[in-house]
C-alpha cells in the first residue's frame, strides 16, 4: 500500500497485481480501486500494490499509531468486535480523512466508533444517511465500469470477514489478515 504513484511504480515487481484509480500511461495494465475487480478479476494469489488518492494516505500518515487496521461496512462486525474486546483508547479515522465530499468514509467511521461502544443498528444507520446523498450517483457516475459492483459490495455488511491490519514500514504499508 503506497500513498504516492512514484513510490508504488518504484517498487512494482513484474509479478505485482496493480490498483489504483490514478492516470497511468496508456497501455499500462492495472485493475481500478475497485474491491469487486480484486476479489472477482485480479489473480489474489499474486501480490497486490494499492496506491489511491485519498485512504492509502490516511493509513499512512498514522506512523504513531501502536496498531493500524481497516474497518468498513464490508468487514464491519470483525472491526466493532475486535474494538469491544479490545479496550482502552482506540482512534477511528476515515479513510477520507484528507477528503471531506467522501460522506461515506465519514459515516462508517461514527457508525463504527458507535457500534464499537454498544449502539445498535449504527451501521444500518449510516448507510440509510448515506444514501439520502448526492454521493451514490456521483461514485456510480465516476466509476461507469465497476461502481455499481463496488457499491454493492463496500455496502454489505460482513461481506468480507477480513480484518486488515497494516504495518507502517517506511513509507509504505504492509497489509495482512488479523484475524
Amino acid at each position: 500500500m503506497f500513498g504516492d504513484k512514484e513510490s508504488a511504480l518504484a517498487a512494482r515487481g513484474p509479478e505485482d497485481e496493480f490498483f489504483s484509480e490514478l492516470d497511468y500511461p496508456p497501455g499500462f495494465r492495472k485493475f481500478d480501486n475497485s474491491p469487486w475487480q480484486a476479489l472477482h478479476q485480479a489473480d489474489r494469489s499474486r501480490p497486490a500494490i494499492l496506491v489511491t488518492g485519498a485512504g492509502t494516505k490516511a493509513q499512512l500518515a498514522m506512523t504513531k499509531a501502536s496498531r493500524l487496521l481497516a474497518g468498513c461496512f464490508a468487514n464491519f462486525d470483525a472491526i466493532t468486535s475486535y474494538l469491544q474486546q479490545l479496550g482502552g483508547k482506540v482512534l477511528v479515522v476515515p479513510a477520507a480523512l484528507f477528503n471531506d465530499y467522501h460522506i461515506e468514509d465519514h459515516l462508517c467511521a461514527e457508525a463504527i466508533t458507535a457500534a464499537a461502544q454498544g449502539e445498535k443498528g449504527a451501521a444500518q444507520e449510516a448507510i440509510r444517511k448515506f444514501m439520502l446523498t448526492k454521493r451514490p450517483s456521483e461514485f456510480l457516475e465516476l466509476r461507469k465500469e465497476n461502481g455499481k459492483n463496488d457499491m454493492a459490495l463496500a455496502l454489505s455488511l460482513d461481506a468480507l470477514p477480513v480484518l486488515p491490519e497494516i504495518k507502517i514500514r517506511n513509507g509504505f504499508g504492509e497489509v495482512f489478515n488479523a484475524v
